[in-house]
């Protein structure tokens, strides 16, 4: 349609200008006839990406959440994980974000490097390049008893380069939680890279959530702003939801919790009309159970598992 009407447009107007010259200032002519062709294609290009809308994509929709990338297999929040997570096929990655001295947006879920790496680095106090240096894959080596042939060393990714990953496939998406005050930020990178469709967050600052919500209001939020202990406080994080339109409750599940408890809160959050995420399940029975419960979403550890399980219950059927 598009295409159609601009080459009216074009060819009307390159016969009004033969009309107008004639002789030697043909060659003017082709040369302007070039030109507007190439000004009417970039018109066609720019019109077709700007109209380009979520419902066009297929995305995975299986209520699997790979934590971090899924950090039981692979060094978490690095690329190796989130590359296999998407192999895997989950609806989600998710990842944590915080904010470097020089202002870059770098996935990481501490303040510091201490934890996952062989060294320790403040990441606020700390410039990009600097943080590049620490393998954050040294403490999952260990602990897996790896060697660098099995567990190469990884460097902290920046959010640009997972969402160009993510962006790349069209099928996961990327939920992001943002754990300094950076929304801003992290939203500039996202309208400017088109990567809206791709991304939700979710997080325990109602400001930080309100915030993503004024800069682009359809961009799903899962929201919890405690470790819930009693039905009181699920009631209070439902009521904030509702009002600020966020689309879900992320659930915290201690391990010893029954997956029938849990249950019973989903039906609470579904009956206010709202999604229900839990997190974080890596037991094989509580991760089916919960799903035939009904459950929108899980983050799990163990993202193959979850697949597995799920693959398991389709066949059972």
């Amino acid at each position: 349609m598009i295409y159609s009407r601009t080459k009216h447009i074009k060819d009307s107007i390159v016969s009004g200008i033969h009309k107008i010259y004639s002789g030697n200032a043909k060659k003017k002519c082709r040369r302007m006839e070039f030109i507007l062709g190439m000004t009417l294609a970039l018109y066609i290009f720019t019109r077709c990406q700007a109209t380009e809308t979520p419902s066009q994509f297929d995305f995975i929709k299986n209520g699997v959440v790979a934590h971090a990338g899924g950090e039981a297999d692979f060094p978490e929040n690095t690329l190796p994980a989130f590359r296999n997570a998407i192999t895997l096929g989950v609806e989600w990655v998710e990842l944590d974000i915080h904010l470097s001295k020089d202002r870059r947006l770098v996935v990481i879920h501490d303040k510091d490097t201490e934890r996952v790496g062989d060294k320790k680095l403040i990441v606020c106090e700390s410039d990009f390049d600097h943080l590049k240096e620490v393998d954050v894959a040294a403490t999952f080596r260990k602990q897996h008893k790896s060697n660098l042939d099995q567990c190469p060393k990884a460097e902290i990714p920046l959010l640009e380069d997972v969402l160009q990953l993510v962006m790349s496939q069209g099928k996961s998406r990327l939920l992001i939680d943002p754990k300094p005050d950076c929304v801003p930020q992290i939203m500039e990178l996202i309208m400017r890279m088109k990567a809206t469709p791709y991304v939700g967050f979710l997080g325990y600052s109602v400001q930080r959530m309100k915030e993503v919500k004024k800069m682009d209001s359809s961009i799903p939020i899962f929201f919890c702003r405690k470790l819930v202990s009693s039905d009181t406080e699920l009631q209070e994080d439902i009521d904030i939801a509702m009002a600020q339109g966020f689309e879900g409750i992320n659930l915290h599940t201690p391990v010893e919790e029954p997956a029938e408890q849990v249950i019973k809160r989903v039906v609470r959050i579904h009956a206010a009309g709202l999604k229900a995420m839990v997190w974080t399940v890596n037991d094989a029975e509580k991760l089916k159970a919960l799903a035939k419960g009904s459950v929108d979403y899980i983050i799990t550890d163990v993202p193959k598992l979850f697949l597995n399980v799920k693959q398991g219950m389709s066949e059972a059927k």
